[in-house]
């Protein structure tokens, strides 16, 4: 522990606890701010509360509770993982072991979305649904619509269902299945969208990955050997289940764009859009099924 005999305050704690996250290697931009995160969250404070007790000592209970939280992050473990949640566009998902934690760049899919459609009905079709946290809060904005999420994993579809009940009233039409996308999306009508976070990841960069990605499920990482094989396996599948006009819209490496975007075209979409995140990288693909 941090303090083996004496108490220390609020703040010492923080400046001894960000010089062990400093050496364990973590994704971690600011480890005295990381520090306060941990404290706050493993002690149920907000951050108001927390620098009201900024020159405050810790008694032993609390240091304990502290020492639970950064040891599980130390290990490298995310951390929401640990304290069970993530923030996504306007809504606050139950994250955990199993489950691929939804990322901000992920959020200009859902401002895509919400940009190109009306407010009238549509029907959209989702691999991989993990949290839910893409066809959620498209839904929450686009409430007549129709969303199928598709989700193998049931580690995953235990956050997937408690984040449906959280955040949606059971009156939309938000319909979750337990089975492989491309032997169930044959028993629905043809979609006007199909949209995916798939795994794009190849075996070599699977392998080096942080600390923190490494506690997340593979399954939701690893695109085969070539980082390919599902994205190949969904261009094929969109092809013929999506109405003439409609898209497929999906997440890409930022080293993918050139290949995908050949891949498609040789598939017969027309156009395919390779679409750029916040940081000026490939990241998204728009393509229209003719």
């Amino acid at each position: 522990m941090l303090a083996a005999k004496n108490s220390v305050s609020v703040a010492e704690f923080i400046r001894l606890g960000a010089d062990r996250i400093r050496c364990a290697s973590l994704e971690c931009a600011n480890p005295e701010f990381h520090m306060r995160q941990i404290i706050a969250a493993s002690l149920g404070l907000n951050m108001t509360e927390l620098y009201q007790r900024w020159t405050d000592d810790l008694n032993r209970d609390s240091e304990t509770q502290v020492e639970v939280f950064l040891s599980r992050r130390l290990k490298g473990e995310p951390f929401q993982y640990i304290v069970g949640e993530e923030s996504f566009w306007e809504n606050t998902f139950a994250v955990g072991p199993g489950v691929l934690i939804p990322r901000p760049e992920t959020e200009l899919m859902v401002e895509t979305l919400l940009a190109q459609e009306s407010k009238g009905s549509c029907l959209v079709a989702e691999l991989g649904a993990g949290t839910g946290n893409i066809g959620i809060s498209v839904m929450k904005e686009r409430p007549t619509w129709t969303w199928h999420a598709f989700e193998m994993s049931g580690a995953a579809m235990k956050y997937l269902r408690v984040n449906q009940s959280r955040c949606l009233p059971d009156s939309l039409s938000y319909f979750v299945y337990e089975e492989d996308f491309f032997a169930g999306i044959n028993e629905l009508p043809q979609m006007d969208w199909i949209v995916s976070n798939p795994p794009y990841l190849n075996a070599s960069e699977l392998s080096q990955v942080s600390k923190e990605v490494q506690h997340e499920p593979a399954e939701a990482l690893l695109g085969g050997e070539d980082g390919y094989e599902v994205i190949e396996k969904l261009a094929v599948c969109a092809r013929s289940r999506l109405r003439s006009g409609g898209k497929l819209f999906f997440e890409i490496s930022e080293i993918q764009g050139a290949i995908v975007h050949r891949m498609l075209e040789e598939c017969g979409f027309c156009p395919v859009i390779i679409m750029k995140d916040l940081r000026g990288l490939d990241r998204f693909v728009l393509a229209v099924n003719p």
